[in-house]
């Protein structure tokens, strides 16, 4: 069994696709394209949909007789989105570069309730870092709708919707106005008087009562890439996305941060993931951090399909070409690769402890570090439950599709945990929950944990 390392989880961002031979959009081509990549390779689809394949059958045929009447690239975006939802798997990843949503505009009714919500989502809004304030409305079932009321910024239009938020107070996603169509949405959620969402933290606005800037605010997002001495014996880390080149990153790591831990003899490293949505294999440098002894992970599994044996084909990776008959000779089953090994020379002697902080928008190659990171004893997980973005991995680049400027990506293997104990479903459990604090004082909670 051969030792080696994967760039496990490898997401790529949507890029713009090559000139399509069409660049005009018809709703029914592009639902029945991605209907077909679905269930022709998507490694999901068997499990998903084999114990009742009617209650598939019936969604698919009634997003296709919707299909037939939509002419708009933006409502069209919303039912390839919902014919999606049906598999409730974050790596089946689709987007529109060329469209934001359209704006709506607040009438007087939508302000007057907003104005008066007490409680739960509805009500008047302010953001704390900057003043910028918004009345939220539901608007339909589990959609909730943000009107810019006030803000500093001249570029945004009062009165105009802000962001949507999908879901209810417990979870929801946010789709905002300013940017481009995806399905790659981050989630928030709501505290009492405290709204908690990747664009900052909010207070409820109550009527009659003058606002009031928190104490002590201090941001709750971790959103540049940050590493220094915390406090006496504490090393923080910060990083909101493996986005970094692997090599650099590791240099990083082996010259700058390993060093000042070494030096400074510090037992706790307290490691800030919240809102890292994954990226590439540069989180693999954070096991020189955590380990312990040599490391060994169950191969995941290809799913053999027309298209995997065509990539495999061209491919010139060993691994490739010895997975390549074994693929050939069971089109439509899953084929498992050797396992994955980490060996390090030695281990480090600090730090002693390492907290990890983690909430519900810790999705794919992060999710993968906490597998690892789990099988060392110097570590413990705190904050909520991540995402869930990981039974099914490992996308390989954007589908062709007919209508320009859509991009649509699926995973291609399965993970070797997905059959006995999904991840996507529940989620990564920290080991200490601290859903029950605002997310702008987890990292005093962590620090002060007895080691």
């Amino acid at each position: 069994m051969k030792t080696f390392l994967i760039a496990a989880l490898i997401i790529f961002w949507f890029t713009k696709l090559p000139a399509q031979q069409d660049s005009s959009c018809r709703c029914t081509s592009v639902l029945s394209e991605i209907v077909h990549d679905i269930e022709t390779s998507y490694p999901g689809f068997p499990s998903k949909t084999s114990s009742n394949p009617k209650a598939y059958l019936i969604h698919k045929q009634l997003l296709v007789s919707k299909a037939a009447n939509i002419s708009d690239r933006e409502n069209c975006f919303y039912l390839l989105e919902k014919y999606l939802s049906y598999f409730g798997d974050n790596h089946l990843l689709l987007s529109d570069r060329t469209t934001k949503p359209k704006p709506h505009l607040m009438n007087g009714e939508t302000a007057h309730k907003a104005s008066n919500g007490q409680s739960g989502i509805e009500g008047t809004w302010r953001r704390d870092s900057d003043g910028f304030s918004v009345a939220i409305r539901r608007i339909q079932k589990n959609t909730y709708r943000a009107f810019v009321m006030d803000s500093a910024n001249e570029q945004t239009r009062i009165s105009s919707s802000y962001f949507d938020l999908l879901g209810d107070r417990d979870q929801f996603r946010i789709r905002r106005y300013d940017s481009f169509l995806t399905t790659d949405l981050m989630r928030g959620r709501v505290m009492g008087n405290t709204l908690i969402e990747p664009g900052g933290t909010w207070t409820r606005k109550v009527k009659g009562k003058p606002f009031q800037k928190p104490a002590n605010y201090t941001d709750a997002w971790n959103k540049n890439f940050s590493h220094h001495k915390l406090g006496p014996g504490t090393y923080y880390m910060a990083i909101p996305e493996f986005s970094m080149d692997p090599l650099k990153f590791d240099s990083i790591v082996v010259n700058d941060i390993i060093p000042a831990i070494s030096a400074g003899r510090t037992r706790h490293l307290i490691l800030d993931l919240r809102n890292n949505f994954g990226g590439n294999s540069s989180f693999l440098s954070l096991i020189r951090l955590v380990y312990q002894k040599p490391i060994a992970l169950a191969g995941d599994y290809v799913y053999s399909t027309p298209k995997m044996i065509a990539r495999y084909t061209r491919s010139k990776n060993p691994l490739h070409q010895k997975m390549l008959p074994g693929l050939v000779a069971g089109p439509g089953k899953f084929v498992q690769r050797d396992s994955t090994r980490y060996f390090l020379k030695e281990s480090l002697t600090y730090p002693q402890q390492v907290s990890i902080i983690v909430n519900d928008n810790c999705a794919s190659s992060t999710e993968y570090l906490l597998v690892i990171s789990r099988l060392s004893s110097k570590v413990k997980i705190y904050g909520r439950p991540t995402a869930g973005t990981l039974d099914y991995s490992e996308l390989l680049g954007p589908e062709p599709l007919s209508c320009k400027g859509y991009s649509f990506m699926v995973p291609t293997t399965k993970s070797f945990w997905t059959d006995n104990r999904p991840i996507d479903k529940t989620g990564i459990i920290p080991d200490v929950d601290l859903s029950q604090y605002p997310e702008n004082q987890w990292v005093q909670i962590v620090e002060a944990q007895k080691l």
